[in-house]
């Protein structure tokens, strides 16, 4: 992850600009005095080509003007989530009032203007259009339009835990992050198209999201199938199917295969009995971890962790 900080607006401009594409960010009336009071920072996180941001500032206007997307193009949707404070999302003639709990999204081959009247703290999305299994036109006929519902809600939730989580991702995880975001976003935006306010999550979605709580509680002994399934209102039968016409593997593979890559980090990283790291891996006793690791890796964690300390001093 990446954290800066900015206080002049001339510096958040390079910093918005590095982060997302050729930005201008500026006061946000012609009367208040450039600098006066002004800090901001934020925090990303990548996921492949998928990013995560968490941005608070003060009051500004942040600006994609046609000069700035005739030196840069890009063809990204980002979706802003208000997490405090308000601000107004401006593209294509709309204009999106947003409160926390509310979102917009918007995209970068048209000029947009972001502005917040008073400090503010919100979370956003950016990812390249062509990733977003959705329509262009679709996506255009969504932007700066306030949405509030499931998906953008379980996504909220995602991007906190990433964006808060000091954990780093190993390529696995950060690909299916990734791409549970991407499936997120796009459920977001066919409830935009759709003129839906609320509207209950698509099937991959909601195996996507089912991923996401496993990949994050895997540590939870407590976490079953049943809970995964009754966090996301439906029942046990009904995700298994999910996971089955979404060509997934079984839910109950996907969890054991987050303990077990949970417990690889800990075998490599820590001393700890190979007991200890099973339970905090999320495995209930030490044989069902060791049954479940020696199926995986075809030896004993104890093995494993040798051959890895060989192969690291090696």
């Amino acid at each position: 992850m990446e954290h800066h900080v900015a206080d002049s607006f001339g510096h958040w401009s390079e910093i918005c600009s590095r982060s997302f594409v050729p930005l201008l960010a500026c006061p946000r009336t012609l009367t208040t005095c450039a600098d006066d009071d002004f800090t901001a920072h934020i925090t990303t996180r990548h996921l492949g080509p998928v990013r995560l941001a968490h941005v608070s500032s003060g009051a500004s206007r942040i600006v994609r003007s046609g000069r700035l997307i005739a030196a840069e193009p890009r063809e990204d949707v980002l979706l802003s989530l208000q997490i405090a404070g308000a601000g107004t999302v401006t593209q294509g003639g709309r204009q999106a009032h947003l409160i926390p709990s509310q979102a917009a999204l918007y995209e970068t081959d048209r000029p947009y203007e972001l502005r917040f009247d008073r400090p503010m703290s919100e979370y956003v999305v950016q990812a390249p259009r062509s990733l977003v299994r959705i329509a262009p036109a679709a996506a255009r006929r969504s932007t700066a339009i306030p949405v509030a519902g499931r998906s953008t809600t379980v996504l909220r939730h995602i991007v906190q835990e990433l964006l808060t989580a000091e954990e780093s991702l190993d390529a696995v995880q950060g690909e299916m992050y990734g791409h549970i975001v991407l499936e997120l976003l796009a459920d977001g935006i066919r409830t935009l198209d759709d003129g839906e306010v609320e509207g209950a999550l698509s099937g991959e979605s909601l195996v996507a999201s089912a991923q996401a709580i496993m990949e994050r509680d895997s540590a939870d002994p407590q976490l079953t199938i049943e809970s995964v399934a009754r966090r996301l209102g439906i029942s046990r039968r009904s995700l298994e199917k999910l996971f089955a016409d979404h060509g997934a593997t079984t839910p109950a593979a996907h969890l054991r295969r987050a303990r077990l890559r949970r417990a690889e980090r800990l075998l490599v990283r820590s001393d700890a009995t190979i007991a200890a790291i099973g339970y905090a891996a999320g495995f209930s006793d030490e044989r069902t971890f060791y049954r479940a690791f020696r199926r995986c890796h075809d030896m004993p964690p104890n093995e494993w962790r040798t051959r890895q300390g060989r192969h690291h001093a090696g």
